[in-house]
């Protein structure tokens, strides 16, 4: 897993967000960006019928956090995907994500 514990901020990589996003900073920077990204798009990249979860993939993929991804696979709401968000950077502090 490639999560650090630092007060310093850093860019996430993130190929498949749209380009008009801004770098994401940290877990608490893409939980405002998911909180405010209208209900489309949340569905664009979450989709049940599809079988598609980008986030999941990207948490797992790019973050190397597979906990957090598998605990989001199956969410499609968007609220309850927060609040799974958010206990996991509650549970283990502010993270800088690398």
């Amino acid at each position: 897993m490639r999560i650090k514990q630092s007060t310093t901020e850093s860019l996430i990589k993130s190929d498949f967000l749209p380009k008009y996003w801004p770098k994401i900073r940290n877990m608490s920077h893409f939980i405002t960006l998911v909180r405010e990204m209208d209900e489309k798009n949340f569905k664009y990249h979450v989709d049940e019928e599809s079988n598609k979860n980008d986030f999941a993939d990207w948490i797992r993929n790019d973050l190397g956090n597979n906990d957090l991804a598998f605990k989001l696979e199956g969410i499609i709401n968007r609220n309850k995907y927060l609040e799974v968000l958010m206990n996991n950077v509650n549970a283990v502090g502010s993270l800088i994500l690398f």
